[in-house]
């Protein structure tokens, strides 16, 4: 699982802007690989779920693309929150990256290794 920002968002704090949350119609869209979609059946704008354990994401939205590596999938970052004074971005607005990310290091550079989590993609 890689994320990364929105050209929209900046910080986890802008999904609570609503003009800015409009721009994908409320919505946070994972890029999926169009190999690994037909694999799964899933169609683009389908409501899917991120799976990692026992954890389960709320309702995403496949973006399905060739523009992303075939074993991996891209979610943006500020999705998911958790704390009811966001009422435009709270809880059922996507995926929160923190849940699925892994807590290792990198052994080069000694920074957070964020991009090494491994996850599922369920139809909803």
């Amino acid at each position: 699982m890689l994320f990364g920002r929105e050209s929209h968002h900046t910080h986890a704090r802008t999904q609570n802007i609503k003009s800015l949350m409009a721009l994908n119609n409320y919505r946070c869209n994972v890029w999926i690989p169009k190999s690994k979609a037909d694999k799964l059946g899933i169609k683009d704008g389908d409501k899917i779920r991120i799976v990692k354990g026992d954890k389960k994401s709320n309702i995403c939205f496949a973006h399905v693309t060739e523009e992303i590596h075939d074993e991996a999938i891209f979610i943006p970052h500020g999705y998911g929150r958790f704390s009811k004074f966001m009422k435009t971005a709270f809880q059922a607005k996507g995926a929160s990256d923190v849940d699925f990310c892994s807590n290792d290091t990198d052994p080069i550079s000694g920074c957070a290794a964020f991009h090494n989590a491994f996850v599922k993609i369920e139809k909803v």
